[in-house]
């Protein structure tokens, strides 16, 4: 089952299972793809652990 992000979708323009670089890389310097609730961009990559408290912390 694939988690449906209205929002975030609507940026992408596409469903978050069809994600790929490019979409992502897109939304850079978009005024509308500003972080948020639900849209938090990170420079560096997640450890298991800490995926797992950011997960637990939105639910």
């Amino acid at each position: 089952m694939v988690t449906r992000l209205g929002r975030i979708e609507a940026l992408l323009g596409r469903r978050l299972d069809e994600l790929d670089y490019q979409s992502i890389a897109e939304l850079m310097g978009t005024p509308e793809a500003a972080e948020g609730e639900d849209l938090d961009y990170k420079q560096a990559h997640y450890s298991l652990a800490d995926a797992l408290v950011d997960v637990a912390e939105a639910v």
